[in-house]
This record gives C-alpha cells, structure tokens and sequence, in this order.
C-alpha cells in the first residue's frame, strides 16, 4: 500500500538516517518571495521575506531551488545566525503538517478499508452471521497559508539579494551585512516626496490640508530621528554591557528619544558618544526647535502653549498655530539624516 498520497510528488526517497524525505516547495508571492522567521524568543518582529532570484539577473527560478542552496540565514532583527530550515514560519510549518496529516489519515483509511471489505451474510443455518462493512469519513483539511505582506523592499548594496522586513532591520538576511543606510535612504526619500506635494495639496484641498500635511511630515521627521536612534543605540549597547543591563536601559527609553538633548545625554553617558559631533550649535538649535513644534502639533492641534514657549524663543503668542514651513521641514529631514549617517559610519 501507498504511504503517500498527494504528498506522492514531494517524496523524494529517503535520508540516511531510513526516514521519508519530502521536499515541498513554497510559492513565492507576488514579489517573488517567501517568508521566513527568527525563532528566538526575544527578536521582534520576527517574520520577513526573502526573494527567490537576485532582481539584476532577472531570471525566475523554480520555487526553493536557488533557496535550498543556502547554507544559513541572518535575521535581519536581531542578526541571529542559523541553517536555513531553521527559520520556516509558524504559518508554514502549520500547512506543511497539515498535508501530512491528512495523507496519513488517507493511509490509514485505505488500510482500514481493506480489511473490513464488505462481506454476504452466510446462509448456514445454525450459525450466526455477521456482514461488516466500513465506510470513511471525511479527510482532515489542509490549514490555508499566505505569506504576510511587507511594504519595505531592501536590494543589498554588498550581496545584491532581496528581502523584505518590517520596518527597519540591521543585517540583510543572506550576507548579515549591515544595511541601515539603506533604510534611512528610504525613509528620508519618502518623508521628501509627501513635503513635494504641498503645494499640489494647497490647491486641490487648501491650506488647511497642506498644513496638515507639513505636520504629519514633521512627526515623521521625528520619528525617522527616535525610531533609528533606538535600534543603533540597542545594537550599539551589546558588548557594552551585560544583557540584562541593556534590556534595563532600553526599557527606560521610552519616548526619551523625542527630545534631542535627552538622546545626546543618554548616548554620551552609556556608550561615550557624541551623536552631534556632524553639526554645530547653531544647527543643534534649529533641531531642538522643530522638535519642538512636534510636540504641539501632536498634543496641542498644533496650539502654542506656555509650555512651547518655554521651551524656545519664539515671536507666536499662546494660542496661535505654530508657524510651519516646507523649506524648513525639507531642512530638519536633511539635518536628522546628516547626524544619523555620522553615527552609523
């Protein structure tokens, strides 16, 4: 009897070891990639994707053949090093089982069909007669699987692959090379692209929505600043000090990173860095400025408050809106850029 199914295609004869081995392709989404996994507890987000052909080439192959070749992986999170197969996803593994199971239950069906084969009642009088007959029920179902979808694209500038992650990520998956500029250089071109459209968005819907839009775009310039400084100064902190210490340390960040004085006196009093050695006074002002302004923006609708001007010198009364300029938003990205690339160099 046939062990193998529909799984019959996938068999692929047996290990060393005398167990089956099937291998099962995966397909490869509408990018051309299929996801993987970091499996270490503490690695956040865990999941990203990897393309099956490196996109200079352009020559498609068939799914898994050119990722089977791979020896081991990086997570692009948390640079974890691995064989390959190690970093299947929990949705993959979950449809790879399922399929299995429903084959053995087929097996199993079978088996127990051939020995309850229908049988007559004997017509022996004297005798009791028994007539056996089985009939199957239904198969187990094979768990639906679809790769999750990732906006960010990465081709890295030292291996040429491609990969997708979440968010921002420090290693390329295939050579483990750091890739964080090319993260940033993303990132800056977006945030640049949304400030273009300023004038367009005036015209079309008015100046209220093109102010608006000038302040969606300078809280991600703040972001752009908290969320890569975070991530450099969590990798810069391994080997610094124990781990335990570091997750204490990260934990107490919260949105400390929001302030750039706060980030300048975290960074030089546990790692000994100065993060504003690129610029001079007159810039650092400027930065602590229209970071500012953020925080209006964010929990004042954009209100001045007492607590603004404090903070700055500014000509606006309390309860006018904060003064925002496209040229000066374009500015701040560029300065926010500047001191990041100095500090990952």
């Amino acid at each position: 009897m046939d062990m193998w199914h529909d799984m019959e295609k996938y068999h692929k004869g047996k290990t060393p070891e005398g167990h089956d081995k099937l291998v099962i392709p995966l397909s490869p989404d509408e990018d051309g990639m299929v996801g993987r996994e970091c499996h270490q507890d503490e690695c956040q987000p865990k999941y990203f994707k990897i393309a099956s052909h490196k996109p200079e080439t352009e020559k498609q192959v068939e799914p898994n053949q050119e990722e089977t070749s791979l020896e081991y992986l990086y997570c692009p999170y948390c640079g974890y090093k691995d064989g390959f197969q190690q970093f299947i996803t929990k949705g993959q593994s979950e449809w790879v089982e399922s399929m299995i199971y429903r084959d053995v239950a087929k097996t199993i069906q079978d088996m127990l069909g051939d020995t309850f084969k229908s049988s007559t009642p004997s017509s022996n009088k004297g005798f009791i007669s028994i007539s056996l007959q089985y009939k199957p029920g239904s198969l187990p179902s094979v768990r639906h699987y679809a790769e999750n979808e990732l906006k960010r694209i990465i081709d890295c500038d030292r291996c040429g692959r491609r990969y997708a992650v979440y968010g921002i990520s420090m290693h390329c998956p295939f050579c483990g090379e750091g890739n964080l500029a090319l993260h940033l250089d993303k990132s800056v071109d977006i945030i640049m692209s949304l400030i273009d459209c300023y004038d367009a968005i005036v015209n079309k819907a008015g100046k209220e929505a093109g102010y608006h839009l000038l302040g969606n775009s300078l809280e991600d310039c703040v972001s752009l600043f908290e969320g890569f400084f975070k991530i450099i100064y969590a990798d810069k902190l391994k080997g610094k000090v124990s781990e335990d210490d570091r997750k204490d340390k990260l934990s107490k960040l919260r949105n400390s990173f929001q302030q750039p004085s706060k980030a300048e006196q975290i960074f030089k009093a546990n790692l000994q860095l100065d993060i504003f050695s690129s610029i001079d006074d007159k810039d650092k002002t400027f930065l602590e400025y229209q970071f500012a302004k953020r925080h209006v923006i964010t929990h004042n609708l954009g209100l001045v408050d007492e607590k603004f001007k404090d903070q700055v010198s500014t000509w606006q009364t309390a309860g006018q809106e904060v003064h925002l300029d496209a040229n000066e938003i374009k500015q701040l990205l560029n300065l926010v850029k500047r001191v990041i690339v100095a500090t990952i160099s």
